[in-house]
C-alpha cells in the first residue's frame, strides 16, 4: 500500500514540471500577422539619407574695358584679373564663356590691318584675334545694348562728352571716320562736337577699320 501511494505522488510531481527542452511562447504581432495573412510582406524600416546640400552659385565678374585690353572684376571680392593684348584666342574665349554664346564669329579678310577673326556679343562688344593672338576690342552699340561694358570710369557707348574729358584727359580730330577722339590707348567717336554729343564707338588695340 506505501509503494502505491509513493508512485502516485512521483508521477503527479513529474505531470506538474515544465517541459525545460520547449521556448516560452512569443508575442504576436497582429498587424504583421494580418499582412501576411493578405499576403503582404513586412520590410524593415529603412533610413533615409539626406540629400546634399546645393552648391553656392558663383556671382558672374564684371567686364572692363581698357587701353591694354579687358579686365576682369569679381562682384563679391573686388579682385580684378587683367586678360592683355597677346592672350591665346583660346584663354580669352573660356575667360569670357560666363558671357554666354556670341552673337556672332568670323574671319574678316578686309580689316586695314589684315585679317582678323571677330566675336561679337549682342551687346555691341567685339573682340579681335590675330595670327591666334588676341589684339583688340571694340564697343559699338548692339542689339541688346543693356549690361554692355565701360572702362573703370564708367565711360562706354552712349556717355557723353562730357563725361568722357571728366575722365580722360583728350584730343579730338576728323577723321575718314568722323570725330574722332584719342584718350591715351582709347579711341572713339563722337556724333558731335557739343558737350552732350554721345560716344558711338569706343576700341583699343588693333582695330578694323579703314582711313
Amino acid at each position: 500500500m506505501r509503494l502505491i501511494v509513493v508512485a502516485a505522488l512521483l508521477s503527479m510531481t513529474a505531470c506538474d514540471a515544465p517541459n525545460r527542452g520547449s521556448r516560452p511562447a512569443e508575442p504576436v504581432d497582429n498587424a504583421a500577422a494580418e499582412k501576411m495573412e493578405r499576403g503582404t510582406s513586412v520590410q524593415p524600416a529603412q533610413s533615409v539619407e539626406a540629400a546634399p546640400a546645393p552648391s553656392p552659385a558663383r556671382s558672374v565678374p564684371a567686364l572692363a574695358v581698357e587701353a591694354e585690353g579687358l579686365r576682369l572684376i569679381d562682384a563679391e571680392s573686388g579682385r580684378a584679373r587683367a586678360l592683355p593684348f597677346g592672350l591665346s584666342e583660346a584663354q580669352v574665349a573660356e575667360a569670357l564663356a560666363f558671357r554666354g554664346p556670341p552673337a556672332a564669329s568670323g574671319l574678316n579678310p578686309e580689316c586695314g590691318a589684315g585679317p582678323m577673326t571677330i566675336v561679337r556679343w549682342a551687346d555691341g562688344l567685339g573682340v579681335h584675334h590675330q595670327d591666334g593672338r588676341f589684339v583688340g576690342w571694340a564697343l559699338a552699340r548692339g542689339p541688346t545694348p543693356e549690361g554692355a561694358p565701360t572702362t573703370a570710369a564708367g565711360v562706354g557707348v552712349g556717355s557723353t562728352r562730357a563725361e568722357l574729358e571728366a575722365a580722360y584727359a583728350i584730343t579730338v580730330e576728323t577723321t575718314t571716320l568722323g570725330l574722332e577722339f584719342h584718350a591715351g590707348g582709347l579711341h572713339g567717336l563722337l556724333d558731335g562736337a557739343g558737350a552732350q554729343a554721345r560716344v558711338t564707338n569706343l576700341w583699343a588695340g588693333t582695330d578694323c577699320a579703314f582711313r
